[in-house]
């Protein structure tokens, strides 16, 4: 905590410094914003070490990228307290409300309510996530005032929308700039033609399931973008020599076997893994091995390669070979090289993008202008 207060301080101090030497934004005031970029860029001279001199642009690229992440937290921290009195302010108006202080937000949504059967409905639904032998008329009152909490919080991002196509709230500090990674997509499975204005890259885990949940809102991109995207599929595995590892070997094995081979397993390993995530849900919680769900994952392997028509004898040799082992271990060494340590993890152009509460289509919206 204490590291994160003083770059942050030290961000706010070159970002006022930077604004006083500037006659434009002493004219403006707050209408221009000073980014962390351009804090950055006042004061480029970040530490010394053994007589050295570093700049931010002298570190490694995973220290750099790490920085990125620090100081987009504290932007969105920044932002999401920005918007929150913004609201406050604006519900407090239309109540007739100008007095000090300014009522809490809670107090100024309509108050909520959550009737017995729904609380019922909802026990029933979530029994088997519930601490066990807990009985209904036991979590009651517990459950209720989870669900009032649920349906204020679903009022307050109403509202947040609601107020952010007013066009009453600008927010005049810029977002963090990622870093630009240097990464080597050559021959790698890939959608578009290179010669298209933005390359987009998606980097996943098949046994993740956030990276099989957003598979939809990416096709959804590409096809809104179609005209603009290149997309590059890289696969990381969070772990080489388990079921991840073997199931990405897999994909690459695919591929050897041609582009079109690759993305039909790419696409139908992703639905039977978002399929087989909500099989074992059930199942994991009346205590069933975590790995019965691998084990059914590599099974499907052959059976998609079967489905999808490729070579099986020349498939399942290629899966065991040092060549696609090391191809795989190539890949996670670049991507742990600039700094990833999770999927899905998406790059525009080699800047990272940051997604907070928003989809993937609606970043892109933001970032190409539709």
């Amino acid at each position: 905590m204490k590291d994160r207060f003083l770059i942050g301080l030290a961000l706010l101090i070159a970002c006022q410094s930077n604004r006083a030497t500037s006659e434009t934004n002493k004219n403006a005031g707050l209408d221009e914003g000073c980014s962390f970029d351009e804090a950055a860029k006042s004061d480029s001279e970040l530490f010394s070490f053994n007589e050295k001199t570093y700049r931010k642009e002298d570190l490694p690229f995973e220290i750099q990228d790490r920085l990125f992440e620090l100081e987009t937290e504290q932007y969105e921290k920044m932002t999401t307290i920005y918007r929150e009195f913004a609201l406050r302010t604006d519900l407090a108006q239309k109540k007739k409300g100008t007095g000090e202080p300014l009522p809490p937000l809670e107090e100024l949504l309509p108050a909520v309510s959550v009737a017995d059967k729904e609380l019922k409905r909802f026990y029933e639904e979530n029994k088997l996530r519930l601490p066990q032998h807990s009985s209904f008329d036991s979590i009651k009152e517990q459950l209720r005032r989870y669900l009032e909490s649920k349906k204020k919080a679903e009022q307050a991002q109403e509202e947040m929308k609601r107020l952010a196509t007013s066009n009453k709230l600008k927010v005049m500090v810029a977002q963090p700039i990622a870093p630009k990674a240097e990464l080597v997509l050559t021959g790698y499975p890939a959608k578009g033609s290179p010669d298209l204005p933005y390359t987009l890259v998606e980097v996943s885990d098949y046994l993740c399931p956030h990276c099989q949940q957003v598979q939809a809102d990416v096709e959804k991109a590409l096809r809104d973008y179609r005209d603009q995207l290149h997309f590059v599929q890289l696969n990381f595995s969070l772990n080489l020599v388990g079921p991840s590892g073997t199931l990405i070997r897999g994909a690459y094995c695919a591929q050897q076997q041609g582009d079109e081979k690759f993305w039909r397993y790419h696409e139908q390993m992703f639905e039977f893994q978002a399929r087989n995530n909500t099989e074992h849900t059930h199942a994991e919680k009346a205590d069933h091995p975590h790995h019965e769900r691998d084990a059914d994952s590599l099974k499907q392997m052959d059976v998609i390669a079967e489905k999808i028509g490729l070579k099986m004898d020349a498939f399942k040799s290629c899966v065991d070979s040092q060549t696609a082992r090391d191809a795989v271990a190539k890949t996670n060494a670049m991507l742990k090289g600039i700094g990833l340590r999770g999927t899905p993890t998406f790059y525009l152009d080699g800047r990272k993008l940051v997604f907070g509460d928003k989809s993937l289509s609606e970043v892109l919206a933001e970032k190409l202008g539709k």
